[in-house]
């Protein structure tokens, strides 16, 4: 969770999970305005080399070799400005409800401590996300197409002010680096296939090893956020400034941090971000759409639905 003109980009982190997704981008611009493009992360699933060749086959390998290297060259390179495509097969609907266990990603290693006893496990965070049906049925879309499914943070993505943590955008390590976290799930989908889009929800969920220190992680988001209401925050991914946004003044009702941003770029653009815990995890998501959003809270609240309470 991210767009073309408002968005959000981000991406998975070094810390707890293990695996990068795409990179975050606000929603498509009005016709006649700049369109945004990201930048690719490294591919996910990594590649794993195979094992060895006997000696007698080590020509034919050698030459398999090369062609796997050039076809991998050659897809990077078309897809410079394109986003990191999701772990399930084109076709069918990305998520946990209807295929779980669909992404390929080993899990995550952590030397975070260990979770508490009767804590809710890692394990279970597929669980936890609406699918694309379900997302396009809050938003009031005919679909969503999901574009970006892992166990990471958007590792290479950053902002120019780290004193605002993630109010900018879901999973980003500038918000999750030191709090503990130990692991993470994070989805993406926009209503079209493709760069430019008009309605885009993020959605994260990640484990705390207590419910202590995921209430705290809320807490200092809350800060965070609070300090930076009326600033401008730019988005970095891989270097290169993706987007910027107002931060407006944040929130808190139930429970549910929220605040919305304006895109820069766009008039008119928008986005809306919430945060709660829930036991000990953390609900992280944004929804993006032309005119703005008020449907966070709405989404987390479906979310927190799912996870158990005992």
């Amino acid at each position: 969770m991210t767009h073309d003109s408002d968005g959000e980009l981000t991406r998975p982190y070094i810390g707890p999970p293990s695996t990068p997704v795409g990179a975050p981008r606000p929603p498509a611009m009005a016709p006649n305005q700049p369109q945004w493009t990201p930048h690719p992360v490294n591919p996910w699933p990594p590649h794993v080399p195979p094992p060895a060749p006997a000696r007698g086959k080590a020509l034919r390998w050698a030459v398999i070799g090369v062609s796997v290297v050039a076809v991998i060259a050659a897809a990077l390179a078309a897809r410079v400005t394109m986003h990191q495509a999701p772990a399930q097969a084109a076709g069918t609907e990305p998520s946990a409800e209807s295929s779980p266990g669909a992404n390929t990603a080993d899990a995550p290693s952590t030397t975070a401590s260990a979770p508490a006893v009767g804590s809710v496990s890692s394990a279970r965070l597929p669980e936890f996300l609406p699918s694309a049906s379900t997302l396009a049925d809050l938003l009031v879309v005919e679909g969503l197409v999901q574009v970006a499914d892992g166990e990471a943070l958007y590792t290479t993505s950053t902002t120019d002010r780290p004193d605002c943590g993630g109010a900018i955008n879901v999973g980003l390590p500038v918000a999750y680096d030191g709090s503990g976290f130990t692991a993470i799930r994070l989805q993406e989908y926009h209503d079209v296939p493709g760069q430019t889009y008009q309605y885009g929800v993020t959605e994260a969920v990640s484990a705390f090893p207590s419910d202590q220190q995921a209430q705290a992680f809320v807490s200092t988001e809350a800060s965070r956020w609070a300090k930076c209401k009326y600033k401008s925050v730019v988005l970095v991914n891989s270097g290169s400034e993706a987007f910027s946004a107002i931060i407006l003044p944040p929130e808190t009702n139930a429970g549910v941090l929220s605040a919305s941003t304006l895109n820069k770029q766009s008039s008119g653009l928008g986005c809306q971000r919430a945060l709660k815990a829930q036991r000990n995890i953390v609900i992280d998501v944004q929804i993006c759409s032309p005119g703005g959003s008020a449907q966070a809270p709405a989404l987390v609240a479906q979310i927190a639905d799912r996870i158990p309470t005992t």
